[in-house]
């Protein structure tokens, strides 16, 4: 079941009964029919937060969460954004009909730098966009992004930025340690932030 974290309370409540009982009805019938079925379910909500809120149900969430797994985000994931860009570009090319696409050094730097809040169908919207109205080696202006800055560049102001580790304090300060809201001000899961935060010894 893909984002199961927006499935209304409601139905919530009917699959926890499928779940815990193993019987369903099929539409328009009163029978009840036994079901042997393993349930994966996918979601990009951080569901642990909506329990809190009250906005998915503890009960169904804890069936759910037999064994989770988390798949980082694309900004997360590093040289994986170049592989799937590949993977998009070689469809396009054979669904387009255009042999001579690829992607330039440039464009790989601006893939690589981009934070990608839409996540890999953002990336697959971003290839696919280009190699519509491109028949060439694609820039970084093709894919709609900034040039990435240069090597001398990016140095010089990397080496004024604060460090993670500077930056995880100044927000969970601001936040007043309040772990949710850091973590929502900071665009990253809950869970993520837990790990940041053991990691630069800041719990």
């Amino acid at each position: 079941m893909d984002e199961i974290g927006e499935l209304p309370i409601g139905v919530q409540g009917k699959l926890l009964r499928v779940i815990e009982d193993k019987m369903v009805q099929r539409l328009g019938s009163s029978a009840d029919l036994k079901v042997d079925v393993r349930l994966i379910a996918a979601t990009n909500r951080d569901l642990e937060k909506a329990v809190e809120a009250s906005e998915f149900r503890s009960d169904l969430y804890y069936r759910l969460a037999v064994i989770p797994l988390r798949i980082p985000s694309l900004r997360e994931r590093g040289d994986d954004v170049l592989v799937l860009a590949d993977y998009f570009l070689d469809r396009f090319q054979r669904e387009l009909r255009k042999p001579h696409l690829a992607l330039s050094a440039a464009a790989k730097a601006a893939l690589k730098s981009h934070a990608w809040p839409g996540n890999v169908r953002e990336l697959q919207n971003v290839i696919e966009r280009a190699a519509i109205l491109n028949d060439r080696e694609l820039s970084p202006k093709d894919l709609g992004m900034p040039v990435e800055r240069s090597n001398a560049a990016a140095a010089a102001a990397d080496s004024t930025a604060p460090s993670e580790r500077d930056q995880l304090e100044s927000v969970l300060r601001e936040c007043k340690w309040n772990k949710n809201a850091a973590a929502e001000k900071l665009g990253i899961s809950y869970k993520t932030l837990l790990h940041k935060i053991h990691a630069h010894d800041l719990d």
